[in-house]
């Protein structure tokens, strides 16, 4: 395990020094535009798209844990880090948007521990990936409904790259955190300095087109402290993602992990 985090320390830093020596290293327009609200974003995304539900969700349910590969998404190497800290050889975590390669898949690469984990998705797209983890005899839990789970304990609450498509996200977290956990990690999610939060597109998933939120850094990280959760690591991913009417160097593509006060 320690020769793999060492690979992978390296490997992100290869890709720093690309950044450096390259500023458009394979650097791709995924955002467009910026709203004041999540429904004007949502508005103007369904006069130009026609979000391909069901198409999509058939595929992704048919790929079920398919292609699981540290080297494709590096933000799957933070909850196997951190569940080195926790005592206990059962782990419990609740993944918020886990789609049909779930955070515990990871895991189990890299750990002997035993990993109880819940993800939490769209009502339709759970439909269509029951049968096949079934069938694939896999024992993972899928909800659909928050409020289903938070009265259980999850040592981690995960977000994977999907809190941006959460619009009352203050009150989801909130409520999430009646699960009490220790440790509450966002990975690969878009940051701004500026002083509030803003809705944008993201147009890398063509013919669909979704409305995202783009947060406030510093308004987050008070938002979490205001519930006694800490930012114990905040690092900048790089990523060769861009927005086309934001500077480069006014967000970030950043990584934190939020402990228990």
């Amino acid at each position: 395990m320690i020769n793999f985090y060492k690979q992978y320390l390296l490997k992100m830093l290869r890709k720093i020094l690309l950044k450096i020596k390259n500023p458009i290293y394979l650097e791709d327009v995924s955002f467009e535009k910026k709203f004041k609200s999540y429904t004007k974003a949502k508005k103007y995304s369904s006069k130009i798209t026609s979000y391909l539900n069901s198409e999509m969700d058939t595929y992704n349910a048919s790929q079920f844990n398919s292609g699981i590969s540290f080297s494709e998404v590096d933000r799957n190497i933070i909850v196997p880090f951190v569940i080195n800290f926790i005592r206990g050889n059962r782990i419990r975590i609740l993944d918020v948007g886990g789609g049909n390669t779930p955070i515990s898949s990871y895991i189990k690469k890299l750990s002997s521990k035993k990993i109880d984990c819940w993800i939490l998705e769209r009502e339709e797209f759970v439909k269509k990936i029951l049968p096949v983890a079934n069938k694939k005899k896999q024992k993972i839990n899928y909800v659909s409904d928050h409020k289903l789970i938070i009265n259980k304990k999850f040592d981690i609450i995960y977000f994977g790259s999907s809190l941006q498509y959460i619009d009352n996200y203050k009150l989801f977290i909130k409520e999430l955190l009646h699960c009490n956990p220790e440790f509450v990690i966002i990975t690969d999610t878009i940051f701004t300095k500026f002083k509030s939060n803003l809705f944008s597109l993201q147009i890398n998933m063509q013919p669909s087109v979704f409305p995202i939120q783009i947060f406030s850094e510093n308004n987050f990280i008070n938002f979490m402290k205001k519930y006694k959760y800490r930012c114990i690591f905040n690092f900048n991913n790089p990523s060769k993602h861009t927005h086309r009417d934001i500077e480069k160097k006014k967000y970030n593509f950043k990584h934190f992990i939020f402990k228990k006060i």
